[in-house]
């Protein structure tokens, strides 16, 4: 599980590699019943008291190329940039904290999930 310092902002942002991490930080979150997301590409959200966490999820099938990831991982990620305006909020966000945002999570993910499939 990696989760990656957004300064001031008040929500927990990370990339959840596989489901073994994700069983593992849904019972360090205390969330019960909560699948692992099968899915291509997934942002999910979990607001418990006053913790906001949003956890992108990428299961690339085996055709889909490098670029289709980082166009799949960008699309998540501008997911979870609306959680977060959402969560401060932030009705009408400038575009351009929106762009930097959504590039920072996109490189943040782009990169450990690089790392991750050079391990499998």
């Amino acid at each position: 599980m990696y989760y990656y310092n957004l300064g001031f902002l008040p929500t927990y942002v990370g990339y959840c590699p596989n489901k073994k991490s994700w069983k593992k930080e849904m019972e360090r979150l205390g969330i019960k019943d909560e699948p692992y997301p099968e899915t291509h590409g997934r942002c999910t959200r979990f607001i418990k008291d006053s913790d906001h966490t949003v956890i992108i999820c990428i299961n690339p099938r085996e055709e889909t190329t490098e670029v289709q990831v980082v166009g799949l991982i960008a699309h998540e990620a501008s997911h979870a940039v609306d959680y977060i305006c959402e969560d401060i909020g932030e009705v009408s966000p400038s575009s351009e904290f929106k762009a930097y945002l959504t590039q920072f999570i996109t490189q943040n993910v782009y990169e450990n999930w690089k790392n991750e499939s050079k391990k499998s």
